[in-house]
C-alpha cells in the first residue's frame, strides 16, 4: 500500500469516527433479585418472580473501576452509547495500525533513498 492509500483509509476512518455520536464505556448488565420478605412471590419454589430487571453499567474510566446503576428507560439508549464506544475503540485501533504502517513505510523508503545516494558517492 502507499503512502497516499494508507492516508485516504485514514481518513475515511477519521469520517467513521466523528460519525459515531455518544459514547461511553462499559457493558450493561440485567439482574433480578430475591427479597428478604417471607411469602413474597420472589421466594415462591415452584414459579419464583424475581424483582427487576435492574440494570448495572460496569466500566473503567481514568484507571478506576467503576458500577453504575441504570434505570429500565435509559437502559436502551446506555447500551447504544456502549455499542458506540466499543466502534470507536475499533476504529482508533484500525487508525493506530494505519499510522504504524504509514510510518514505516516512511522510514523504508527515506533508508533506501539514502542508501541509493551513498552507493553514488
Amino acid at each position: 500500500m502507499t503512502q497516499r492509500q494508507i492516508e485516504e483509509k485514514i481518513n475515511k476512518l477519521k469520517r467513521k469516527i466523528f460519525e459515531i455520536g455518544p459514547l461511553r464505556p462499559g457493558s450493561l448488565s440485567k439482574q433480578y433479585n430475591i427479597c428478604g420478605a417471607p411469602g413474597c412471590a420472589c421466594k415462591d419454589p415452584e414459579k419464583p418472580k424475581k424483582h427487576g430487571p435492574y440494570f448495572n453499567l460496569s466500566y473503567v474510566h481514568q484507571g478506576k473501576k467503576k458500577t453504575q446503576f441504570i434505570r429500565q428507560n435509559f437502559s436502551k439508549e446506555i447500551e447504544r452509547q456502549s455499542k458506540n464506544f466499543k466502534r470507536f475503540k475499533e476504529l482508533t485501533q484500525m487508525w493506530i495500525t494505519l499510522e504504524i504502517e504509514k510510518s514505516n513505510l516512511i522510514m523504508t523508503t527515506e533508508n533506501t533513498r539514502r542508501d541509493a545516494e551513498n552507493r553514488k558517492k
